[in-house]
């Protein structure tokens, strides 16, 4: 990997093709083929599929990128599992802490070491629990803030300065203090199949090839030719809903 003389990389795999820069911090951290990490930017034991684009100024924590997933400058990113194709904005804030609002105190010392108060050796009140669930193809705008115990379904779009407070559904567009539904990008019957074609899932190869039916409007000849291309297509697929159940489960939450 390329990186700059300022750049700190600890305890990390990364393939030859990563690029870091300036006063980049990556520790824990496992990274796949042609990611780019921009100046400044903190990533700790988060995991970076392929062709990743991290711009300056990002803090990752514990956190999934999907390939091709694409970071603005100043945007931080707690605990959260985000699929492949997204992209999202500067100074954006996904799964920050949640603060315990009915506990007796919202105060760091029940959960944070540094105070003094809670051992080290013994754990606190968790403010990352609840998962945040990101599915593949969102776009999420400019100073957005999404609140951990969030999933996002596949295709969403989150408008700008929007908080999220609510499960988001596929292909949905919400915007607004707290968003809110305004719209959905397609027809039901469009949404569903490209969930099922799952296009996200195919080789740069087959990308490149097909590139234009992936940039016009969206009608039954381009949805048609997408799903054509996509048959056979066998890859192991991350089912968000379905991960974000089985956590709960595993929690002792589920809904």
């Amino acid at each position: 990997m390329y990186s700059d003389n300022s750049a700190q990389v600890i305890n990390t795999v990364a393939a030859n093709t990563v690029k870091a820069y300036k006063d980049t911090c990556l520790k824990g951290c496992r990274i796949s083929d042609y990611v780019t990490i921009g100046d400044r930017s903190r990533i700790t034991n988060s995991e970076l599929h392929e062709h990743v684009i991290i711009q300056r100024g990002n803090l990752i924590t514990d956190s999934t990128l999907g390939r091709y997933t694409s970071t603005m400058h100043n945007t931080s990113i707690f605990k959260a599992q985000i699929g492949a194709f997204c992209a999202i904005s500067w100074s954006v804030s996904i799964g920050g802490a949640s603060h315990g609002y009915e506990n007796a105190t919202i105060h760091g010392f029940i959960s944070c070491h540094d105070f003094g108060i809670i051992e080290r050796e013994k754990t606190g009140f968790d403010l990352y629990e609840s998962p945040v669930i990101i599915g593949n193809d969102v776009w999420i705008a400019t100073g957005v803030c999404i609140n951990r115990g969030v999933t996002i379904g596949d295709g969403a779009v989150i408008g700008a300065n929007a908080v999220v407070t609510e499960d988001v559904e596929p292909y949905t567009i919400v915007v607004g203090c707290p968003a809110r539904p305004i719209k959905k990008r397609f027809s039901d019957d469009f949404i569903m199949r490209l969930q099922k074609s799952k296009w996200w899932d195919l080789s740069e190869k087959k990308l490149k090839e097909n590139v234009e039916l992936f940039s016009g409007k969206l009608d039954e000849h381009r949805l048609a030719e997408i799903e054509k291309i996509c048959e056979g297509v066998s890859f192991e697929v991350y089912n968000y809903w379905c991960i974000k159940r089985d956590w709960q489960e595993m929690c002792g939450k589920a809904a």
